[in-house]
């Protein structure tokens, strides 16, 4: 990402020119200062804890995929009472991230090219720069 403002609390850094041949594996266990920051970029009472397991590994010939497990405990306001509400968050995530100056990029996102999206199947792939 470029824009600093635009990261996440629980952003990492990884060198994907020198992924390992079975991928990186991540483990971000989130401190009182990110946990607050999620809950106000969300609008949450608080986040309790956050915690995920992920694998950065080589996807095609310069992607990246990302996959693993997000867990966290919330707590939010009920949408009628405004009483706190507990939640306990577990689950699977997989994404995929293209350089920007990649071909699949360019041409399925600006360049004409044909994406085909289905609400069931995994989300684009998100571009990256450096």
């Amino acid at each position: 990402m470029k824009d600093a403002e635009l990261r996440s609390p629980v952003s990492f850094v990884a060198n994907v020119a020198r992924l390992p041949q079975k991928g990186l594996p991540i483990l971000v266990e989130a401190d009182q200062r990110q946990r607050e920051a999620l809950a106000a970029e969300y609008e949450l009472l608080s986040v309790e804890s956050y915690r995920a397991e992920l694998l950065v590994a080589s996807w095609k010939r310069n992607g990246v995929k990302v996959t693993g497990r997000v867990e966290a405990d919330i707590t939010q306001a009920c949408i009628v009472t405004l009483e706190p509400v507990s939640a306990h968050i577990d689950e699977p995530v997989e994404a995929l991230f293209l350089p920007e100056q990649s071909k699949l990029g360019r041409e399925g996102f600006e360049g004409g090219g044909e994406i085909i999206l289905d609400a069931d199947g995994p989300d684009s792939p998100e571009t990256f720069s450096g």
